[in-house]
């Protein structure tokens, strides 16, 4: 089974969301590996997505939130993994983005497609 690494300091994983007039779960939703199970791990912070990537390694995904509440955002989270990627010479997991900003949207997307041209 893959493991989703889920970085949102709000929203709960397995809650249900409404997407079409359908109840489904957050990573159901949201999981970059559509229509598979996966073994959710849920971080809050920049100290603990950090944390954890350093005692487990990568995971298989990652679903990014931006906004969360402290002064460290999902965007520097995404910074701190391409730096971590290019010094242990890994390829970036797969991802999906949550964040309903769309600016860091853009800023995260803008930074993988980058650090993906660079590696390649």
């Amino acid at each position: 089974m893959k493991t989703v690494l889920w970085l949102d300091d709000y929203r709960n994983p397995h809650a249900k969301c409404v997407k079409s007039g359908f109840f489904y779960t957050w990573i159901e939703t949201y999981s970059p590996f559509k229509d598979e199970e996966v073994d959710v791990v849920w971080v809050k912070d920049y100290d603990e997505f950090v944390e954890h990537i350093t005692t487990n390694g990568l995971p298989d995904g990652i679903c990014f939130d931006n906004d969360l509440g402290k002064k460290l955002e999902g965007y520097d989270c995404a910074k701190w993994l391409t730096n971590y990627c290019l010094d242990n010479k890994k390829q970036l997991p797969k991802y999906s983005i949550q964040s309903d900003n769309c600016a860091a949207y853009e800023n995260i997307t803008s930074l993988f497609n980058t650090f993906n041209k660079v590696v390649d």
